[in-house]
């Protein structure tokens, strides 16, 4: 116990929380748009193909890129006080992600965690809204 440190702890979280978001966005983003998982299937093309692109001023950018290179996808969050990625491969069979991880993070921890839980309730709350 004596190696763990809030640091560790904090990053831990971040790594978990960012997961957690991308699986939601991407079933989320499926459940909205059916065709897109058709845009998602693995093809012959050497081209990064953006499947989705949300942007505003205030919640910054969340983009979800296929990487033709290994069949991985990209889930990009830009943000003024941070900027992440989760590299992830997708399952299309189980429809759920086979392997993910937080490939590239740069900003503020606390921020980043804060953002995505308000990012995760704001999408609860159109999903909600929808099924009324």
């Amino acid at each position: 116990m004596d190696n763990i440190t809030n640091k560790n702890v904090l990053h831990d979280m971040l790594v978990y929380r960012f997961l957690q978001l991308t699986m939601i966005f991407l079933e989320f983003s499926f459940e909205r748009n059916p065709d897109l998982l058709s845009l998602c299937l693995p093809t012959d093309t050497d081209e990064e193909l953006t499947l989705v692109e949300l942007s505003s001023e205030v919640d910054g950018t969340v983009q979800f890129i296929y990487l033709p290179k290994g069949n991985y996808y990209l889930a990009r969050y830009m943000v003024k006080t941070f900027h992440a990625e989760v590299l992830f491969q997708y399952d299309f069979e189980r429809l759920d992600i086979q392997m993910g991880t937080l490939n590239y993070f740069e900003g503020d921890e606390t921020m980043a965690l804060a953002w995505a839980e308000k990012f995760l309730n704001e999408m609860e709350d159109i999903f909600f809204e929808e099924i009324k």
